[in-house]
């Protein structure tokens, strides 16, 4: 059971200090069974005991997310103590089936969450299920960085993820299953991501992801009232309303180069140096479209590398408009695209397919190649293809702070998650 970022707590200790130090629990080392304690637990403990006792009163492995607690006199961090006198972590715990404290994980990559404190360095946690698989433990936008996500892979080998987030959905490549899936396909690895529920703000998006390109999906889209969940095969017809999906737009999308699509079969847009080619072929009918060949390559506003290079339907001919709500360009659920050859020359090895299917908030299921090749002269040449019947919202190759050597033979592999429920992908 893999519980939702910030599911414990709700989202307002991001940042509000004093609600996050009053939410928050004192995690045990690793290897106690905090649910043997006969006597009744004092408040700084009562999140975790009670976790712990769910784990062992249940029978399963357990992994939640909480504000842990540390007294700045107890740890060697470089981190300046705050008036509370304590450091506030963002943190993910494992349980096993007895209600063991199998593992902690302090999230690294904070995302405007001033309220919170972050180690000096990322750390690379796994753990050891009862069923003996073996899981790294990642939260929210960890995905886009190197550091533990792709580390825990390259060097430490893990092929399955946890990932409690809490994921604002961006488009028109960072909706939540657009990065799940791409990471865990790229990367070959099983990801269980579980997502915190807000979906007036934005936040939605969780699945369990195979590293075949397949899934499991979960998925909230009312507007009101208690959250629809539905699961379901990637096989099986999808009938959502998409107006119901909330978005932020990527403010970047004013800076992208790009090229409006007419009836021309090929088409190529530059950002600098950097350049994004598309082979099409497809079925607008007589309809008006603004389907654009979009590319960027710079820093976003944290000061994050950004590469990104797809086939976006935006709203209007305006490159801006390419973020806006689904439902500003519905032309795309009529439109048809027989095949798709996406191709880009990157800086770094690791770029992810960011997919949308223009007919629900999904990505497709990738059956489709994805190949790599390293120029001396241009980089990482990246292609992308797909070669059946599919309307297409996006169909983009995206890279977010993977730089790493250009020796960059590495492996790469995936991650799992979800919303709450128990896996059973491991075959």
């Amino acid at each position: 059971m893999v519980f939702p970022e910030y599911a414990l707590t709700t989202i307002k200790v991001k940042d509000d200090r004093k609600a996050a130090f009053r939410l928050s629990q004192i995690v045990p080392g690793n290897g106690i069974i905090l649910c043997d304690d006969a006597a009744d637990p004092e408040q700084d403990y009562l999140a975790v005991h009670r976790l712990s006792c769910l784990a062992q009163r249940l029978q399963i492995d357990l992994v939640a997310n909480l504000v842990e607690k540390v007294e700045c006199s107890a740890t060697e961090t470089n981190q300046p103590c705050g008036s509370d006198g304590v450091l506030l972590y963002n943190t993910n715990v494992a349980f096993d089936k007895d209600g063991r404290l199998l593992a902690k994980y302090r999230k690294f990559n904070l995302l405007q969450e001033p309220a919170l404190n972050r180690t000096d360095s990322a750390e690379a946690v796994t753990f050891t299920t009862s069923f003996g698989v073996t899981f790294g433990l990642v939260t929210g936008h960890d995905l886009l960085f190197h550091k533990p996500a792709v580390e825990l892979v390259n060097v430490h080998r893990v092929t399955h993820f946890v990932h409690p987030t809490a994921w604002v959905n961006t488009l028109p490549f960072k909706t939540g299953t657009q990065i799940q899936m791409g990471w865990s396909r790229t990367l070959k690895v099983n990801l269980v991501s579980s997502s915190y529920l807000h979906v007036e703000k934005g936040y939605s998006g969780a699945g369990v992801y195979r590293k075949d390109g397949t899934y499991r999906m979960a998925i909230g889209l009312e507007t009101g009232g208690e959250p629809i969940v539905d699961f379901f095969d990637q096989e099986d017809a999808v009938d959502l309303t998409m107006k119901n999906f909330h978005t932020e737009s990527d403010a970047l999308m004013a800076e992208f180069s790009s090229t409006l699509l007419l009836n021309n079969k090929t088409a190529e847009t530059c950002h600098g140096q950097f350049c994004c080619q598309l082979e099409i072929e497809a079925d607008f009918g007589d309809e008006d479209h603004f389907y654009q060949l979009v590319a960027f390559s710079g820093k976003d506003g944290a000061g994050i590398q950004i590469q990104a290079c797809g086939l976006v339907a935006c709203a209007n001919a305006e490159v801006a408009s390419c973020g806006n709500a689904l439902g500003e360009s519905e032309y795309a659920t009529r439109a048809s695209f027989n095949s798709l050859l996406l191709k880009g020359n990157f800086s770094s090895s690791h770029v992810i397919p960011s997919t949308l299917h223009s007919e629900s908030t999904l990505p497709f299921s990738f059956r489709g190649q994805l190949a790599r090749q390293w120029h001396e002269n241009s980089g990482w040449l990246f292609g992308l293809a797909l070669r059946q019947p599919i309307k297409v919202h996006t169909f983009a190759l995206y890279s977010h702070d993977y730089r790493v050597s250009n020796n960059a033979a590495a492996t790469i592999p995936c991650l799992i998650s979800l919303l709450c429920a128990t896996v059973g992908l491991l075959v």
